[in-house]
């Protein structure tokens, strides 16, 4: 009886390791996708829709870190304005920025060194839409 419940545990204690190989495994892959964007981006507006109010919106730089995207918009009447995404190992980008002022979100998809997609936003009473072009300038 003693050996088997040996045998138990150690079957268990492997299991229990392979599990946590295979999970630091995906972390680490998944990480370096993402990691391949790092790098600062210079983004430029198009408007497609809305008044003056959308007319105010520009997207300063932003960062790209680990998945992780950090930047700002800036609005003549308010002033900055953050933004906060991701993108994921396969280039796919989502983005949402808020303020009392601004409530909006991008997607798109990265391509080397260049990204581009749509976004849709809030601006005061104004709803404002139109596609949006990236450039990477360092990584």
């Amino acid at each position: 009886m003693v050996r088997s419940f040996s045998t138990y545990w150690f079957a268990s204690l492997v299991l229990a390791l392979m599990m946590l190989l295979a999970s630091i495994s995906a972390s680490i892959a998944q990480g370096a996708g993402a990691e391949r964007f790092d790098g600062e981006w210079k983004f430029n507006l198009r408007m497609r829709g809305g008044n003056v109010q959308c007319d105010g919106v520009e997207w300063k730089n932003s960062t790209a870190t680990g998945g992780k995207i950090v930047g700002q918009l800036y609005h003549g009447q308010v002033g900055a304005i953050p933004l906060t995404g991701t993108v994921s190992p396969t280039g796919q980008i989502s983005i949402q920025a808020f303020n009392s002022f601004v409530n909006g979100s991008a997607s798109g998809q990265v391509e080397g060194n260049t990204a581009s997609g749509k976004f849709d936003a809030q601006v005061d009473i104004e709803n404002c839409r139109g596609t949006w072009t990236a450039t990477r300038l360092e990584k």
